[in-house]
């Protein structure tokens, strides 16, 4: 019989139907297994103590929470860590998660996510019956991440408690590394006395804790330290330990930054070859750590070791002649530098600032080599990168920080309870306990704002610093007027330049070194500001204008002869120069001010940015013209002052708590000021506030965008140290404001002003940091929104201050532009009389901003 062949894949029906039965009893008998299965693991389980099963579920999450950090997916890592600490609490234990926020804070803060960290370690501290040791280990983070953010005020406290708890609980390990963060501070504050003397204490915690990691971090650093005062033999001896061990324990981030230092140290003593060598080896260590980097904060802190390779390997080689080699190795250091600040460190503008600060050293040598090569255009390109331009970025960041909230993190209600406890401490019946005690709530209060004033710019970053480009030279020049001259200086160790500017020319002149260009123009300031002696005016004259002219030939060279007559000048000083007023120099025998408009920036940026047509009166609807504080009226316990100028008290604890108003010398000419200047302009254009009135709750319920010029003429408090500190004095209520108009609430102020007058003592002056120029009053109020300000720069005489602003406001109502008035009003008293005639008495004043 005949066979008919099928398909493979043809199957009878019956055959079929017996295949779908067999199918169904195996799917049957695997269900049937598998319900066994998980029979017998829920069994296991059971078997279990409930904590166990909780802590291994939350063991799990944390491992998934921890790798979704590591990916970036915070929001997903954050629920999952949650998850985890809920179940380790409701299991019984509360240390876990305190341990595991640690160290998920930790993975935040070494991937530059600082924000996402303090939370981490502010949850820590919400915990119930935490360890002493962990609240130590906290703190220590909290103060790291503040440290990272330059936030030197916030760190030191957080700092100090993690000491005192460490130490409580004889935790050696937390105590090494609180005690060798402080002596980084010390050093970062330039007391490196005191950074060998904690960094050596902490060595010995770290002993004391058998832990070889801590040791050989704290080893590395009391090496550089007492390299660099001067304890060569022990500082060797500490160098070769640490290396040893940072070996033995393969830490190569650390023999990264040792192998830099080192290359700096052979550099100095005429190694080259080895200083070149140790950069190099460093460089390819951190080229093999960025190749292996998997996660994201792995790969930030392993670029973050490139830089300072390159800088080490960048002064090698241009020491050892190889200067197109070391051209490429400090463009790769401070393209850098550049991608660091935007990305991570200007997301406040204390950050900001003190990361620049800290990294001038590589675009100022990089600017110092393009000279060198005959580049001197890119030369000026390259410096602009060094002028760190956070006011130009606050200035640009203000129409986003107008739009928000007024006070949307509860700062005011702080801010009312810190005014009352300083007006507490002013009660002349308190004992020392009292007055110690409250002086102590007022730190911590004052710590709180801090803290709630910087967590505000931390979540927002762009609310408070947009971007803003360096200036180029094309980009300036294009700007310029015709009749405008730019004159912007860069001061360096070994020599410094000067580039003019105009539309159409650029003149350059190499200059004395730091140590020579400063020390010149400290003897000059010294003779400027100090008030003659009727009896010796002429001999004073004599010697201020010999040095005068010989300090303008240092500072222009050969360009002396490159500005024309009747041109305007900006000057955009560096260093020391920002307190020289440069009216007061003098060319072919004749003041500055005889033949030039002058006007001061603190970058070149700005002149692109604020650049505009001016305003004149009644420019919009409803503007007014002045606004006028004066003679505010302190109380009577000294006598009237013939300057503005008064000294804060120091407080039991070592810092500048408060200012007492009662010690204040009433100021009556700034009265005959105001009253002068407001005759020149109609009443119904103008607002006065004097005596009694004038104070700084009438200042801040003003409408102050609706006037065109400010003037206060009052005390000023300047505190170099701390700008945040420093105020225009006026009076306090009883409640609500204690007189003193600090930089911080000057820059929450909204401003639509032409001028700002700080008709006052110093008021120009402030913490002067390199690339940034002065931190202080002026700076506060450009930031407000004011166009331009006028400061002083010393110590001003009340009879020719009051002359001086009579006659400047009597040109500005003539619209005649700021920098012009300014000018008239100083060459009227320069040749009206010979009382005057001295600088000290008429260039203390100088106009910054857009002219």
């Amino acid at each position: 019989m005949a066979m008919t062949l099928r398909p493979k894949f043809f199957i009878h029906s019956s055959q079929r139907d017996m295949r779908d039965l067999c199918c169904l009893g195996l799917f049957a008998l695997l269900l049937a297994c598998s319900q066994v299965i998980s029979q017998n693991l829920l069994t296991m389980r059971s078997g279990l103590e409930p904590s166990t099963v909780l802590k291994e579920d939350a063991e799990q999450l944390f491992v998934e929470a921890m790798k979704l950090a590591e990916t970036g997916d915070r929001a997903e890592a954050n629920k999952r860590l949650d998850g985890a600490c809920q179940l380790w609490i409701k299991g019984g234990n509360s240390e876990q998660p305190a341990r595991a926020r640690l160290q998920m804070g930790d993975l935040y803060r070494n991937g530059k996510q600082f924000e996402a960290s303090l939370t981490q370690y502010r949850l820590i501290l919400q915990i119930g019956d935490l360890s002493t040791s962990l609240k130590a280990a906290t703190y220590n983070s909290i103060g790291e991440v503040y440290d990272q953010l330059y936030q030197a005020d916030l760190s030191l406290p957080n700092y100090s408690k993690a000491l005192q708890l460490a130490r409580a609980h004889n935790d050696y390990l937390a105590e090494a590394q609180v005690l060798l963060n402080l002596a980084s501070l010390s050093f970062k504050k330039g007391d490196i006395s005191r950074a060998v003397e904690l960094a050596q204490s902490a060595v010995n915690s770290s002993h004391q804790a058998k832990d070889q990691t801590e040791t050989a971090r704290c080893l590395g650093f009391l090496a550089q330290m007492q390299l660099k005062s001067g304890l060569l033999e022990k500082g060797h001896r500490n160098l070769d330990r640490a290396l040893s061990l940072y070996r033995e324990i393969n830490d190569l981030p650390a023999q990264i930054n040792l192998n830099c230092f080192l290359s700096g140290v052979s550099l100095s003593d005429g190694q080259l070859a080895l200083a070149r060598d140790q950069a190099e080896s460093a460089l390819k260590m951190t080229e093999d750590l960025v190749r292996v980097a998997t996660s994201t904060p792995q790969k930030l802190r392993n670029n973050a070791l490139r830089w300072p390779c390159w800088l080490a390997l960048a002064r090698a080689q241009r020491a050892s002649g190889q200067r197109d080699e070391a051209l490429k190795s400090y463009f790769w250091a401070v393209s850098g530098t550049v991608l660091d600040w935007w990305l991570v460190y200007a997301v406040t503008e204390k950050s900001a600032i003190g990361f620049a600060e800290e990294r001038q050293a590589a675009y100022r040598e990089l600017v110092d080599l393009l000279v060198e090569l005959g580049k001197v255009e890119e030369a000026y390109n390259a410096y602009q990168y060094a002028r760190v331009r956070t006011l130009s970025g606050l200035i640009r960041s203000r129409p986003i920080s107008l739009s928000r909230a007024n006070d949307p993190d509860g700062k005011m209600s702080a801010l009312s309870s810190i005014i009352a406890l300083r007006k507490q401490l002013l009660s002349p019946i308190l004992n020392r306990p009292e007055r110690e005690a409250l002086e102590r709530e007022l730190s911590e209060l004052e710590l709180a704002l801090a803290e709630r004033r910087f967590q505000a710019e931390l979540s927002d970053p762009k609310r408070r610093l947009a971007f803003s480009r360096p200036a180029s030279l094309k980009r300036l020049q294009d700007s310029l007027p015709d009749d405008e001259f730019v004159s912007e200086f860069c001061v360096g160790n070994d020599r410094s330049f000067v580039w003019l500017i105009s539309r159409r020319t650029i003149g350059f002149e190499i200059l004395p070194g730091r140590r020579e260009l400063e020390g010149k123009v400290r003897d000059y300031l010294n003779v400027l500001s100090t008030a003659p002696p009727n009896l010796q005016l002429q001999s004073r004259l004599v010697e201020q204008q010999a040095i005068a002219k010989e300090l303008f030939t240092t500072l222009f060279g050969k360009l002396r002869n490159q500005l024309p007559v009747d041109s305007k000048l900006i000057v955009i000083p560096d260093g020391l120069l920002n307190y020289v007023p440069f009216e007061s120099l003098i060319h072919n025998d004749r003041y500055l001010i005889e033949d030039h408009e002058i006007s001061y920036l603190p970058s070149a940026s700005l002149i692109e940015l604020m650049q505009g047509p001016p305003r004149v009166a009644l420019a919009r609807v409803g503007q007014l013209d002045l606004l006028a504080f004066g003679d505010p009226a302190f109380p009577q316990s000294s006598k009237p002052s013939i300057t503005r100028k008064f000294s804060p008290r120091s407080s039991a604890i070592g810092e500048t708590l408060d200012w007492d108003t009662i010690n204040l010398a009433p100021l009556p000419r700034t009265r005959d000021e105001v009253e002068s200047i407001a005759s020149l302009i109609p009443k119904e254009r103008r607002q006065l506030y004097l005596g009694k009135d004038s104070t700084e709750k009438a200042f801040k319920q003003e409408t102050l965008k609706k006037y065109r010029w400010i003037h206060l003429a009052t005390h000023s408090l300047i505190n170099e140290r701390n700008p945040d500190r420093s105020a225009v004095v006026l009076l306090g209520g009883k409640e609500d404001e204690d007189g003193f108009l600090r930089v911080t609430e000057i820059e929450d102020l909204n401003l639509d002003s032409d001028l700002v007058t700080l008709s006052g003592c110093e008021t120009g002056r402030g913490q002067l940091l390199s690339g940034e120029g002065i931190i202080g009053l002026s700076r506060s109020f450009l930031i407000a929104g004011s166009r331009s300000v006028i400061a002083s720069q010393w110590a001003v005489s009340d009879i020719s201050t009051a002359q001086l602003m009579k006659d400047f406001y009597q040109q500005l109502v003539g619209n005649v532009a700021k920098p012009a008035a300014l000018r008239e009003a100083k060459l009227r008293m320069l040749h009206s009389s010979l009382e005057t005639r001295h600088p000290y008495y008429w260039a203390p004043f100088v106009i910054i901003g857009v002219p």
